[in-house]
């Protein structure tokens, strides 16, 4: 039977349009209650305009800014009984350490989607797929249009350069784990006009020896931790061109450079800026 919204009492119609509205909010649907597990993820979601499909995140450390969802715990150590009493349609996790999560929510009934993009192109996918399921499709193909257009300006810029400068992208000094060539910021150091010494490796996150830091005398040195010892102090480590120049760079926002978002434009800037001082 079809009901003309005319001949409603003015209750029902009142109830009619509180039904409605959520769905002209979607574009005629409503998107599924998700939580993020993953603060890349929760990126992607805010740069969207998605944030009311999201019910809970991790921590996350300090971008977006004023987040004003629950939090269901950190990174690597979620609270399932927090995330279970949000009631969520999905959980997005990473794959490799929040693997492990996947059983656990799928037993209570959730559905688990896995977004781990290790390199720009699968960021712009994960952008696109992200945008699928919160139903902000159209937003999500404007702002990976608008991303591709950036990089290409930085392609330019990048090619013009005549000095190629060779990096070290330190995450940890014990064990001394580096990236290979199989992580999106081995990609980043790439786009910004420097040469990763250890862009051969296949893993991702390879762990090295201190000689092979030595013996490939890199031009910059960046340090992507604060639990280590200063650079000059190791042995060896003095004749390397890096640190004989003072090019040993500490202070620059992580989360642009290890977090494979929306803001990977700004990371390239800022690994750029990292390499030469200079954009």
């Amino acid at each position: 039977m079809i009901y003309s919204i005319k001949k409603l009492p003015f209750r029902q119609l009142t109830d009619f349009c509180i039904l409605l509205f959520p769905l002209c909010l979607c574009g005629g649907s409503i998107p599924p209650k998700t939580v993020s597990l993953v603060p890349s993820v929760t990126e992607i979601v805010y740069a969207l305009g998605g944030e009311n499909a999201l019910v809970g995140v991790v921590d996350p450390e300090g971008y977006p800014e004023d987040i004003d969802k629950p939090i269901v715990g950190r990174f690597s150590s979620p609270n399932f009984e927090r995330i279970y009493a949000l009631s969520p349609d999905i959980v997005f996790v990473e794959s490799g350490e929040q693997e492990r999560f996947q059983k656990p929510l799928e037993s209570l009934g959730i559905e688990v989607i896995i977004i781990t993009p290790k390199s720009i192109d699968e960021i712009f996918g994960a952008i696109i797929e992200v945008g699928n399921i919160i139903g902000k499709e159209d937003e999500a193909l404007t702002l990976v249009d608008s991303l591709k257009n950036e990089l290409e300006k930085i392609r330019k810029l990048a090619n013009v350069r005549k000095e190629k400068r060779t990096v070290f992208f330190e995450l940890s000094e014990n064990p001394l784990i580096t990236i290979g060539k199989r992580s999106f910021i081995n990609e980043l150091i790439d786009e910004a006009g420097g040469i990763n010494i250890t862009s051969d490796i296949d893993s991702p996150y390879p762990v090295i020896s201190q000689e092979l830091v030595v013996n490939s005398n890199p031009d910059v040195i960046i340090i992507a931790h604060d639990n280590g010892t200063d650079p000059k102090t190791r042995i060896g480590w003095k004749e390397i061109e890096a640190v004989k120049n003072g090019r040993i760079i500490e202070d620059v926002d992580l989360n642009l450079l290890l977090r494979p978002g929306p803001r990977v434009i700004e990371g390239i800037k800022t690994m750029t800026y990292a390499i030469y001082g200079e954009l």
